[in-house]
């Protein structure tokens, strides 16, 4: 199932609505199958859809303090929740949060910088 979600992530004739609930699947797969649609899912967090950067936050989410991708995805979580203008979004910062209480020092201080960053 999640390969499948993760085909549809990456094809890019793909409608955002099909793209946004695969996302939402993916979220629910083991860090090494999120991982591998990383960089599309990024993509997903620049767009100005509220529904889809918050199902791109939500796949986001359980690799962001991942030792192999948090400097490539902690930041952009951490900037994406200054944009939330929904209470939905918020729940992905809990889960967040949680994961930071016990994340590597380096991880928690990039998490820090990039809220701060955000905020200038």
């Amino acid at each position: 199932m999640f390969e499948l979600a993760g085909m549809m992530i990456h094809d890019p004739n793909e409608s955002l609505w099909v793209a946004q609930e695969a996302m939402c699947a993916l979220k629910r797969a083991d860090n090494n199958v999120i991982a591998r649609s990383r960089d599309r899912l990024l993509a997903f967090l620049k767009l100005d859809d509220w529904m889809v950067r918050r199902a791109a936050m939500e796949a986001l989410t359980p690799i962001a303090t991942d030792p192999l991708h948090y400097r490539a995805v902690l930041p952009w979580v951490v900037v994406s929740f200054g944009d939330v203008t929904t209470l939905a979004a918020l729940a992905t910062g809990w889960q967040l949060s949680e994961q930071l209480k016990s994340a590597d020092p380096k991880i928690k201080a990039l998490s820090v910088a990039a809220l701060k960053s955000s905020h200038n």
